[in-house]
C-alpha cells in the first residue's frame, strides 16, 4: 500500500497538476515540496537538521531562478 501511494499515486497526481492547471505554477507546486516537508517536521516537533534548512533554501533558490 505504501509504494502505491507513495509511488504511483503522487506520480500520477503530478501529472494530473500538470495537465489541468497553468504549467508554470504546477511545476513550481511540486519543485516546493522540501518547503512542505520542513512544515510537516515543524509540526510534528521533530528536529530539523541544519542540512535539511540548506538544501530547501537551495531548492528555493533554484525555482526562484524561473521568475528571473
Amino acid at each position: 500500500l505504501a509504494i502505491f501511494v507513495g509511488t504511483f499515486l503522487a506520480l500520477w497526481l503530478q501529472q494530473v497538476a500538470l495537465k489541468y492547471a497553468n504549467p508554470a505554477v504546477a511545476q513550481t507546486l511540486i519543485a516546493t515540496s522540501p518547503i512542505f516537508i520542513l512544515i510537516i517536521y515543524a509540526v510534528r516537533r521533530e528536529p530539523i537538521g541544519r542540512k535539511s534548512v540548506i538544501g530547501t533554501l537551495f531548492a528555493v533558490g533554484g525555482i526562484s531562478l524561473f521568475f528571473l
